[in-house]
């Protein structure tokens, strides 16, 4: 039986999945079992769509597209409010940024266009990255999805980076998500910032915006995969990211001989191009039949986040397994939901980006992990033992090429130092847990949801409402 070897991986991770490995493993096709991972952040160090989108930005890969540029920009946008504030941003009118957006991309696209699929040429885009107006359209457009991500949420958020791709086809967009991949998977991370100019005559004024480079998928990721499907085990990809992208990042890196199918977001599709409008009925189900992935058409009505990443794991594949997931791999808010409710599972492991804090799904998840470790002195054997999951937590070092390491902290970018945790109220949370000794169900079904605790002076909570711990 093939298990873990590396050594850069946490020591109790790797314990726990090699534990998980020769305890349940598959001895024939019948009745197997699954697993499934989120893919930003977690099969890959950062995130794939976003760093598709900065690549889009910096080639200025835009279709010509029969509807307006602003028209595309606030589609998905419509049922928010125009106005509100916002901790981070100040005063925030949504018009203002997309009038600004707008009025850059024409300049743009009237002086260096009509842009294309594919992109500008080499030469062509060191002369736009001098343009004071390039800078105003990719500072402002990406400013305005932070300002998304931060006010509203991640979900809505996503769901509008999606109509940026407006009329690709399915094959223009796995090609520059590819390319994207080629490019910035062979760098050291590096960061740009970049202040728009005071002489550009704006609504919004001035915005100064950084943008981080850099991906890759360890080879610990190709090494689990390979253990798994080696234990007899089927592997899904359920991301938040379009499908497409998530597609060309599994063949790019070379994980498409492990997975068996990709969940992801899409738009629909009209002569053969995307349309600016998230196709929530049908979910984006890549499903490999004969060494290739082909789309089928799984009807869900949900938005592949959260909860609607329950829905569409129960629509594909629970309606094949007949059980819910056995192991979940994971980082974040989108992937909590998936990574608890499900009681088939046995394990789950958290990659720690230790930016999150405990009022988002993958810090809290790190802390329930070190109590697990550290107060109940879980293994596998033992939180099974007592019908619970197991979760552990993963490192990373986001620096240079990007890897995972032997420890549970990690070390952010241009940064020395290892960090478990975001804040201090996760060693506060930490320290409740233990001085009341909570079972994981208590922990989980209450901190979960948002709230306030007068007694620790403690925010906590990411969630309006949860299903429940093993719920499904």
């Amino acid at each position: 039986m093939k298990t873990l070897l590396r050594n850069d991986w946490a020591n109790d991770v790797k314990k726990a999945i090699n534990d998980f490995l020769l305890t349940y493993k598959n001895d024939s096709n019948l009745n197997k079992d699954y697993v499934v991972f989120d893919f930003d952040n977690t099969c890959c160090i950062f995130d794939s769509e976003e760093m598709t989108l900065k690549h889009q930005l910096n080639v200025m890969a835009f279709p010509n597209n029969p509807i307006s540029i602003k028209e595309l920009l606030t589609t998905n946008l419509k049922s928010f409010p125009n106005e509100f504030v916002s901790d981070k941003y100040g005063k925030v009118i949504i018009s203002d940024w997309i009038d600004d957006i707008c009025v850059a991309f024409n300049i743009l696209n009237d002086k260096y266009g009509p842009f294309d699929v594919k992109g500008l040429s080499k030469s062509k885009q060191k002369i736009v990255h001098k343009d004071i107006y390039w800078i105003e359209f990719i500072c402002k457009i990406w400013t305005l999805y932070k300002v998304l991500v931060d006010v509203i949420n991640s979900k809505i958020a996503y769901v509008w980076l999606t109509s940026w791709f407006s009329n690709f086809t399915q094959t223009d967009l796995y090609n520059l998500a590819y390319d994207a991949f080629k490019t910035y998977s062979k760098v050291n991370t590096f960061e740009k910032t970049y202040q728009t100019s005071e002489k550009i005559d704006s609504k919004v004024g001035v915005v100064t915006a950084t943008f981080r480079y850099g991906i890759s998928v360890s080879k610990n990721i190709i090494e689990l995969m390979d253990c798994l499907k080696k234990a007899n085990i089927d592997i899904y990809i359920c991301s938040a990211s379009i499908n497409m992208v998530v597609k060309a990042a599994v063949d790019y890196f070379k994980l498409n001989k492990y997975v068996d199918g990709i969940t992801g977001m899409s738009l629909k599709i009209k002569d053969g191009k995307y349309i600016n409008e998230y196709d929530i009925t049908n979910t984006g189900y890549l499903e490999k039949k004969n060494n290739e992935f082909i789309i089928k058409s799984i009807q869900t009505n949900a938005i592949i986040h959260g909860s609607g990443k329950v829905k569409v794991i129960l629509d594909t594949c629970v309606k094949k397994y007949n059980k819910g997931p056995i192991a979940a791999f994971m980082d974040a808010t989108g992937d909590f939901n998936f990574a608890t409710e499900f009681s088939n599972l046995k394990l789950v492991v958290c990659f720690n980006s230790a930016k999150k804090p405990i009022t988002e799904g993958g810090g809290f998840i790190s802390t329930l992990a070190i109590y697990q470790k550290e107060a109940l002195k879980y293994t596998l054997k033992k939180a099974n033992k007592n019908n619970d999951t197991l979760y552990v937590l993963q490192g990373r070092d986001e620096n240079k090429k990007r890897v995972l390491i032997n420890s549970n902290s990690s070390v952010v970018f241009n940064c020395k130092a290892y960090r478990l945790f975001a804040d201090n109220d996760s060693y506060k949370l930490l320290n409740i847990l233990i001085e009341n000794s909570y079972n994981c169900k208590q922990i989980i079904d209450t901190y979960c949801i948002k709230g306030y605790d007068e007694k620790y002076n403690l925010s906590y909570g990411f969630l309006n409402q949860y299903d429940g711990y093993h719920s499904k």
